[in-house]
């Protein structure tokens, strides 16, 4: 399974996400200034996560699997609640 890049950018009202298991990869901005976006699950296959894929965000807490490989530039580049 795979979700494109971009597919959530902007999404202001985007509070919880909780990804489906077959997915692998967190694409490129994938949730890109999601400003609202403050908790997401992110499932065991994933093994990649994309460059700006976070980029300005709201997430405080994030818990990644022990399958994550890669994670490119930027990739949680502005979350300031983050850190």
């Amino acid at each position: 399974m795979e979700l494109g890049a971009y597919i959530f950018m902007h999404c202001t009202g985007l509070i919880h996400v909780a990804l489906p298991s077959g997915i692998k990869e967190i694409t490129y901005m994938m949730f890109y200034e999601c400003v609202s976006l403050s908790e997401i699950i992110i499932p065991e296959n994933v093994e990649t996560i994309g460059s700006c894929s976070f980029f300005g965000t709201g997430i405080s807490k994030i818990v990644l699997p022990t399958t994550l490989k890669y994670i490119e530039d930027r990739a949680f580049y502005g979350c300031t609640k983050l850190f």
